[in-house]
């Protein structure tokens, strides 16, 4: 919600919609950046570290039952691997 606010500032306060297009498109560049960053940071420590971290229900899914509400709570899971 606070990032969609973000986006639609400064549409409000510019009246020139291509400088609001350039910070729209700045504030898109760095959020991607920031993205990108950690994305390569994890795929550092899997590999130099083995450190697997796998954060959600997957293990679960093969046991959901369409209507059945009782889904077991997420799962967090540290595999470390040897070389």
């Amino acid at each position: 919600m606070i990032t969609v606010i973000l986006l639609i500032v400064p549409f409000a306060i510019f009246s020139n919609p291509f400088v609001c297009l350039g910070v729209t498109l700045c504030m898109a560049g760095i959020s991607l950046g920031i993205a990108g960053l950690s994305f390569l940071i994890g795929i550092l420590i899997k590999q130099f570290i083995g450190v697997d971290l796998l954060a959600g229900s997957l293990p679960y899914l093969h046991r959901i039952i369409p209507g059945d509400l009782r889904v077991p709570p997420p799962v967090l899971d540290l595999r470390i691997h040897y070389p």
